[in-house]
């Protein structure tokens, strides 16, 4: 792998991104933002927009705050559609839309593919070092054929390294933890909580997109309701507005309930480098999905890591990456969250004894020993460099 500062200042590297760029930030960003650190020119993908048809394509290379990273967005001149009706003909379009990417911003010479749609085959960029990761569960033939041509394959979880029997150069990681946490120090100035929480004790968090289909809102209503000396803080997106990971409303009436309860706040959005400063406050942690809903399949989440971050106990339903692990609490259903109401009841009864020092310098090591530096350094290693 080379180190050379010249060197790497000369590499460009592209991450290739189901999610745009925004105020909210998954692996995705934290990837890109972690090689750009390192000196690497970055450009992020947008995934596409549909343009008009016929109409010269149109490609926007957009500045960031972040030095060394660009966005790029492009809109397709052709149908998107025929990616479900004539996948050969969108293969055909879609190369040519990839040449004309690469007269906007410099060709990669690595590919980092996080599109498990189909969307930018790996085969079109045949001088670049080509990396797949799906991070999530590859339940279509787009995102099971997305790792043809790559030279290596990156996931989170064992699950869906298995879903590629014949790919023999695999590395599995954890997820990430991005620069903010690692750096975070309780000296520095904390963000307020909202007033209505000061006469509470036991503080509890919860953050994320909470437009996400598959939380479990009706067991987080229950635990809510039935642990009214707890209060709730709710980080990240619950309006459709200014949401770059996406959504359904169909949670906005079961959200408006639980706002309402005298235990709760909805802070909304808050940016990536101010987030820390909230979770620090925290005593306790709840993640609560449906797993046979979840888009993760109960796998693994990027949220665990930076909860860990902060030492404090956190509260889940079933995760199969920590299985072998003491480093929280999670349900034992693979099916249900049945158990994990009483789970949390019973955790804030010794609350004391889950957030010893020992333990919380446990889950501080293991999240900070996953730094987003770090597993960039190990993904160079498996692909050898460029």
């Amino acid at each position: 792998m080379s180190t050379d500062n010249k060197s790497i200042k000369n590499k460009n590297i592209w991450v290739i991104s189901p999610q745009e760029w925004g105020k909210m930030r998954v692996s995705k960003h934290h990837y890109a933002i972690a090689f750009a650190n390192l000196g690497y020119q970055v450009i992020f993908v947008n995934p596409p927009k549909q343009g008009k048809l016929g109409l010269k394509s149109n490609f926007r290379k957009i500045p960031t705050d972040i030095e060394n990273l660009n966005i790029l967005q492009s809109d397709l001149s052709f149908p998107y559609g025929l990616k479900f009706k004539a996948y050969s003909l969108f293969k055909f379009f879609i190369k040519n839309h990839i040449r004309q990417l690469i007269k906007v911003v410099p060709s990669p010479d690595l590919v980092l593919s996080f599109d498990m749609s189909g969307n930018y085959l790996l085969k079109n960029f045949p001088n670049a070092k080509k990396i797949y990761f799906p991070a999530d569960e590859p339940r279509s033939k787009f995102a099971l054929k997305a790792v043809e041509s790559a030279d290596l394959l990156v996931s989170v979880t064992e699950e869906i390294l298995d879903k590629f029997p014949t790919f023999n150069n695999k590395l599995l990681l954890h997820h990430g933890l991005s620069g903010e946490f690692v750096n975070f120090k309780r000296s520095n100035k904390e963000s307020i909580l909202c007033k209505s929480s000061n006469e509470f004790n036991i503080h509890c968090g919860l953050c994320g997109n909470f437009l996400r289909p598959d939380i479990d809102f009706d067991t987080i209503d229950n635990i809510v309701s039935e642990n009214s000396n707890v209060f709730f803080h709710f980080f990240g997106a619950f309006k459709i507005q200014s949401n770059n990971l996406g959504g359904t409303l169909n949670n906005a009436t079961i959200i408006k309930k639980i706002e309402s309860l005298n235990n709760v706040h909805f802070y909304g959005i808050i940016k990536p480098d101010e987030l820390p400063s909230y979770l620090f406050q925290m005593d306790m942690f709840l993640v609560c999905y449906n797993i046979e809903k979840d888009q993760s399949g109960g796998t693994n989440y990027h949220k665990i890591m930076e909860y860990l971050s902060t030492g404090k106990i956190i509260v889940s339903n079933n995760v199969t990456r920590f299985k072998n692990t003491d480093l929280f609490s999670y349900g034992k259903s693979r099916t249900n969250n049945d158990d994990l109401s009483m789970l949390f009841y019973s955790v804030t009864k010794e609350l004391y004894r889950y957030n010893v020092k020992e333990l919380q310098d446990r889950r501080r090591y293991f999240a900070n020993s996953n730094s987003y530096s770090s597993l960039v350094h190990s993904i160079l290693e498996s692909v050898g460099g460029i």
